[in-house]
């Protein structure tokens, strides 16, 4: 006999919850805030949806996630276009970016320096500009 059970989402509480995966409100709202920095050309990013239902249990591309918190944004070879977001500073548990191979353009966000367990960022071939931030270097991972 299979159960088939309906995602829900738990509202305003700081979560939302998809067969027991439970993505913090914190690092939904800096998902949100990336996905709308982006250009999606080739529509990746259409299973990040409005709800937030399954970000952590597989069901964005490219998002990891360890006890509800992302770990890891890998996206390379996406055609992705547009910034990288301040926000991704709220990605306290953020450990690896993978960008690289992309058509992304603007600056390094300074905000990647508040990131504790930053071990890997990975931004080459695309069309980013200026310098890389100071901030990384606070960074004790990386």
């Amino acid at each position: 006999m299979f159960i088939h059970v309906l995602a829900s989402t738990i509202e305003p509480v700081a979560c939302h919850l998809y067969y027991g995966v439970i993505v913090t409100q914190s690092d939904y709202q800096a998902l949100t805030a990336i996905k709308h920095e982006f250009i999606n050309f080739k529509g990746v990013l259409r299973s990040w949806n409005d709800s937030g239902i399954g970000a952590c249990s597989g069901g964005w591309a490219g998002i990891k996630c360890v006890n509800g918190e992302v770990i890891a944004i890998q996206l390379p070879w996406r055609g992705l276009g547009g910034r990288i977001s301040e926000k991704i500073g709220q990605l306290q548990a953020l450990r690896k970016l993978s960008l690289h191979d992309n058509v992304l353009a603007g600056s390094i966000p300074f905000s990647l320096g508040f990131l504790p367990n930053l071990r890997g960022v990975y931004l080459f071939n695309n069309k980013l500009s200026g310098s890389i931030p100071p901030s990384i270097g606070s960074c004790p991972m990386l």
